[in-house]
């Protein structure tokens, strides 16, 4: 009943606003309505099983550089496994989630270089080894309609956990390949903080369009899966300035999907 209402709302909200606007006007109402609408129908569902907003990782907690806090990730816990996402001011801290898991951020770059925010991702599978699981990162611009796929396992710097020691910082593993913490043969975790661009003005590998000038908007999907089957997954949707305008229809549906929670690569460490 409350899909069936909350779709009469949005309907009825770009109905009555839309009527006697130029195109370019209509397109930004209509997205902010079905924002809302999609905003109030994921207040107005029941929390899916296992997943928290604005929460904190168990146990070795957040490790993938110092100084980083062990707050406003959202987490898919499941059985011996948890998944994280964050979205992080780069040098600063973690941002406070506006709703559940939609996170706002301001336009331009951070001093020290490159884009002004990021995203951090956690994996953890203790007791059981991280090879035991495919995992998959998506990054979607809607401005531009383009995602970007690709394995975290591959990051050379990740910060890794034995479900007993870590080793972050800096270099993450990528000098600390033979600790236990970064052995596959051992390794039950990962971590690590990314951003779209390192270098003031110039893209990186997951978005080649992205510009810290431009409002946009990013979904960034984070699944792991055992056996072909899905055992987990988290989502957060990043607002850059103003946001992204209206995506296309396609689009849209994955942006409903991942608002309603599931259905290279270079440097990190607070950027």
């Amino acid at each position: 009943m409350a899909r069936i209402l909350l779709g009469h709302y949005i309907q009825g909200a770009v109905v009555s606003e839309c009527l006697g606007m130029t195109r370019g006007t209509r397109m930004r109402k209509t997205f902010s309505a079905v924002l809302t609408g999609l905003g109030l129908l994921a207040l107005a569902m029941p929390a899916r099983a296992g997943v928290s907003y604005d929460a904190s990782l168990a146990s070795p907690g957040t490790y993938y550089g110092t100084g980083n806090v062990n707050a406003h990730w959202v987490v898919d816990t499941g059985t011996n496994l948890e998944l994280g996402l964050q979205t992080l001011i780069r040098y600063t801290n973690a941002v406070v989630p506006t709703t559940t898991n939609v996170y706002d951020v301001a336009l331009g770059n951070s001093s020290h270089g490159g884009a002004l925010w990021g995203f951090a991702f956690s994996v953890n599978s203790s007791p059981a080894l991280l090879t035991t699981l495919t995992l998959s990162m998506s990054v979607t611009d809607y401005l531009h309609g383009t995602t970007v796929t690709f394995d975290p396992k591959l990051i050379g710097d990740n910060a890794g956990t034995d479900g007993t020691n870590t080793v972050g910082g800096g270099p993450g593993c990528s000098t600390s390949t033979t600790a236990s913490a970064c052995d596959p043969s051992t390794q039950t975790g990962i971590q690590n903080a990314e951003a779209l661009s390192f270098t003031n003005g110039v893209p990186d590998g997951f978005d080649p369009n992205y510009n810290s000038g431009v409002n946009n908007t990013w979904l960034i999907t984070l699944t792991a899966s055992s056996g072909g089957s899905t055992v987990g997954q988290v989502s957060e949707l990043v607002n850059a300035g103003a946001g992204s305008p209206l995506p296309e229809p396609a689009s849209m549906a994955l942006l409903g999907s991942g608002l309603l929670g599931l259905g290279a690569l270079r440097r990190r460490r607070r950027g």
